[in-house]
Order: structure tokens, then C-alpha cells, then sequence
């Protein structure tokens, strides 16, 4: 006969309980620990088709013809890019590796095939919840310039993976972010 003992009980009651969460208590939210950098890429372009990025005296980067001028640049779809820079629009077709663009109608003095490295989007991501879309910024590396911070809408996963929600609505994953325990919650 196997005897009962109800402190032994209790013990093993109260251990279970404090290895697992009870019903109905909040659970702790994840936060990401820094901004997510990612190259852009084939994959990764989709999450910013359409939107414009204005990189201040980037216009060297062309060409010295454009040196100190500020250039406006939208990726039109994941093969294609345009560049608006001193009241001129130059279109070209993008390929990776880093952003390599071919322009189709460029003027003497600009760089055709340019390559630009780093090529790179940071999602403004640092201390945001996991869980929940979030308004946030982002900003290009065109090389040696970063844009000025455009909007962007950007979801972390509780696994890390971040997706931003592209100018047509589709969700985007862009890479996965560092994440820990929010500290003073519940």
C-alpha cells in the first residue's frame, strides 16, 4: 500500500506551477534588442518597390557631374530602379550582390554598370514589442549615404522574423531580429 503524504503533495503541486504560467496570467512580451540591417536583395526589394528614398548629395555616387547633388531613388519593381537627380530621371535595371545598376539612358560622366556597397535598408526596430505591426522608420545605405528615415510598417515575430508590409500590402520578411524579455513587465 502506497501511503499519501498531502505536504508531499502540495510540494509537487506548488513546483509544477512554478515551472509553467497559470491560466489567465500575461505572458512577458519579447522586445528586439537593435535596429535590423538588411541587404538588399531579389528577396528582400519587395518591401521597399515604390518607395522613395532621398539620399542628400549622393549624386557623386553617379557620376562627378552630380557631385553634391541630392538624389531620389525608387526601386519600381525587384529588376528595376529609377534615379531622379538634378531634374533628370535615369532609369536602370538592378541586379545583386550588392546593388549593381545598369542604366538604360544615362548621360556622359555617370558610372553605367554602378555598383553600390554596402546596399542595405535599417528597419528602426530596436525596442519594438514582438507580436504587433508597428510604425516605424527606414533608411537606405547607398554607400557611403544613408536617406533621410521613411515610414515603414514592420512585424516581429515572436521567433524573430521581422516582416515589413510593402507599399501594395503584401508582408514582407526582411530577416530576423535579436530578441529578449522585456524587462519591467509583467
Amino acid at each position: 500500500m502506497v501511503r499519501f503524504r498531502p505536504l508531499t503533495a502540495v510540494a509537487v503541486c506548488l513546483l509544477s506551477l512554478s515551472l509553467t504560467q497559470c491560466a489567465g496570467e500575461p505572458t512577458v512580451p519579447e522586445v528586439v534588442v537593435q535596429d535590423l540591417v538588411a541587404p538588399v536583395t531579389a528577396a528582400t526589394v519587395a518591401a521597399v518597390t515604390g518607395t522613395t528614398f532621398t539620399l542628400a548629395g549622393a549624386g557623386g555616387v553617379l557620376g562627378s557631374a552630380y557631385a553634391g547633388q541630392t538624389v531620389a531613388l525608387t526601386f519600381s519593381s525587384s529588376t528595376a530602379a529609377t534615379f531622379v537627380v538634378a531634374g533628370q530621371t535615369l532609369t536602370s535595371t538592378v541586379t545583386y550582390g550588392s546593388c549593381i545598376f545598369t542604366f538604360s539612358n544615362a548621360p556622359s560622366g555617370v558610372t553605367n554598370p554602378l555598383t553600390v556597397n554596402p546596399c542595405a535598408v535599417t528597419y528602426a526596430t530596436a525596442g519594438q514589442s514582438t507580436g504587433t505591426a508597428t510604425t516605424t522608420t527606414q533608411t537606405l545605405t547607398f554607400g557611403s549615404t544613408t536617406s533621410a528615415p521613411v515610414a515603414a510598417t514592420v512585424t516581429v515575430a515572436e521567433n524573430g522574423t521581422v516582416t515589413v508590409t510593402s507599399s501594395d500590402g503584401t508582408a514582407v520578411a526582411v530577416g530576423t531580429a535579436t530578441t529578449t524579455t522585456a524587462t519591467g513587465s509583467v
